[in-house]
């Protein structure tokens, strides 16, 4: 739902379906959240759910991905580079994709 809801641009919604929730929000909510953030360019949001993202699984470069190019993005890039910093130093590594279709 909260997937549906930010591919709508209802980044609000989202959050307060979240926050409303009885049960405790996994990864895939809060991922849902931060990769509509970054489409619909909403940092505030975008932060907090890559804070919840790292607690959840401090091993995931996703966040930290997402978070410095979403920085970049809105023409922060001494912030972009300070969360890039951030992940170096935490040894997160991003594995690199690969494709079998040639």
């Amino acid at each position: 739902m909260v997937d549906l809801l930010g591919r709508a641009g209802l980044l609000d919604e989202a959050t307060d379906l979240i926050q409303s929730s009885s049960i405790e929000p996994h990864s895939g909510v809060w991922g849902a959240l931060l990769g509509s953030s970054r489409n619909h360019f909403r940092l505030d949001l975008a932060n907090v759910a890559a804070q919840r993202l790292t607690e959840l699984d401090p091993a995931n470069a996703t966040p930290y991905v997402v978070l410095s190019d979403l920085y970049d993005i809105m023409g922060a890039r001494k912030d972009g580079n300070q969360v890039r910093l951030l992940k170096e130093t935490l040894r997160v590594k991003k594995n690199p994709g690969c494709s079998w279709i040639e």
